[in-house]
């Protein structure tokens, strides 16, 4: 997501995920927010396990999950404020033939526009994209990332996933580094409010373009 504050107080204030991969992040989000506001481990670990409340964890290691989240120096992102145009909207209904296609496109053009740099190159995590979007991350990885490269979106760029920055630590398997082909700037008469894209693909009607 891209205001990952406000993602780890949606987690806070509410229930614990169902599925595995979505539970170890908000655990481990949770732990990093408790770390950036100077709480120990011991204090993360107390919390968490009182958040569950019994919550079936499918087999989560929570210390080890707190403890990575301790170890990375990478902090959370928030504040960056992410616009879309009417521009933008037409650019994805011309290059993602279908809705999940088009879903995909907004939270690549939102992360491109929060985190691109000079080059127009930034890293996307396809696991954290399917979390963000409610899809499957397989789904995501072989269907609508691949359609959006045929149909000339984005472009895959070869980086070292060894290198693969901080705040993916934990998702390396699934980074890349992308960059859009289509213009974009970061205006437009939409803004994305507290990470949702749902709120933000109705308001740009790109299901019925």
């Amino acid at each position: 997501m891209i205001d990952e504050v406000a993602e780890v107080k949606k987690y806070m204030s509410g229930q614990p995920p169902e599925e595995q991969s979505r539970l170890y992040r908000a655990c481990y989000m949770i732990s990093k927010l408790m770390k950036a506001d100077g709480e120990s481990p011991v204090d993360a670990v107390s919390f968490i396990r009182d958040w569950l409340n019994g919550h079936k964890t499918n087999g989560l290691n929570l210390l080890q999950c707190v403890n990575a989240a301790y170890i990375n120096e990478t902090e959370l992102h928030s504040g960056c404020r992410v616009f879309v145009s009417e521009t933008d909207a037409q650019n994805i209904v011309d290059h993602a033939p279908t809705e999940t296609d088009r879903k995909v496109a907004l939270a690549l053009l939102c992360n491109a526009k929060a985190f691109a740099d000079r080059r127009g190159v930034f890293q996307a995590s396809t696991e954290q994209l399917a979390n963000w979007l409610d899809m499957k991350g397989a789904n995501v990885r072989g269907r609508n990332i691949r359609r959006l490269c045929e149909w000339q979106y984005i472009a895959k760029v070869d980086t070292d996933k060894g290198k693969a920055a901080g705040r993916f630590s934990k998702y390396r398997r699934s980074v890349s580094c992308f960059k859009l082909l289509v213009p974009y700037k970061n205006t437009g008469e939409h803004e994305l409010i507290d990470n949702d894209i749902e709120a933000l693909y109705a308001a740009l009607r790109l299901g019925s373009r």
